[in-house]
């Protein structure tokens, strides 16, 4: 059965290499933002993104594809034009104009890429140094690759009441702001596996 977290939810690990080739371990990690002030500046705290939430512009054959992606979710990030094959190891070379911040993504074990956005300022991770022990402040923009380990909820079973809220759904896929598309449908804890079971009287054993 799937997790059922707070969006606010700190991850277990990441294991970070940076564009400059320096490999970096936060404990206690979270994907947030800086929210963005006057004069163009940006807070220095770290804090969770709008509704969990990250933005991720796809390019499906020339078309702008967005998608609402719950930060916890991500299991691996990779920037396009990263040294992945010896997994991200030493300096960046310069991507060329066509992948300039675009990543390749792992989310809850589904594959995206595009151009990641927040909403209220700029991506951010905040977590404790396993080197220095010391609380670290890395920006989307200075990471290479990122692996991390997510933090799982306990199983639950559907109530009821969400099974037929789920089957009450005119549409598989709900709409999030500006039309972009939320996935996996939103019901937290709960996944159509979940669902299904519940509707059937049975007991799941899936675990996202």
């Amino acid at each position: 059965m799937s997790s059922d977290l707070p969006i606010t939810s700190r991850n277990y690990h990441a294991k970070i290499v940076l564009i400059s080739g320096t490999r970096v371990v936060l404990r206690e990690v979270l994907f947030g933002e800086q929210v963005k002030l006057a004069g163009n500046r940006f807070a220095t705290e770290v804090t969770p993104m709008q509704h969990g939430r990250f933005r991720l512009i796809q390019d499906k054959g020339g078309v702008r594809a967005p998608v609402d992606l719950r930060a916890q979710n991500v299991d691996r990030l990779t920037r396009r034009g990263a040294n992945a094959p010896a997994g991200g190891l030493g300096p960046m070379p310069k991507p060329s104009p066509a992948d300039a911040d675009v990543f390749d993504l792992s989310h809850a074990g589904i594959p995206y890429s595009g151009r990641i956005e927040v909403f209220n300022g700029r991506g951010a991770l905040h977590g404790t140094d396993e080197a220095t022990g010391e609380a670290q402040v890395i920006l989307l923009r200075d990471v290479q690759v990122m692996e991390v380990r997510r933090r799982k909820g306990e199983a639950r079973q559907a109530s009821a009441e969400e099974v037929a809220a789920y089957y009450d759904r005119p549409d598989e896929a709900r709409e999030g702001a500006s039309g972009s598309v939320i996935e996996p449908w939103p019901l937290p804890g709960v996944s159509t596996a979940d669902i299904n079971t519940a509707a059937s009287g049975g007991t799941s054993e899936e675990h996202a």
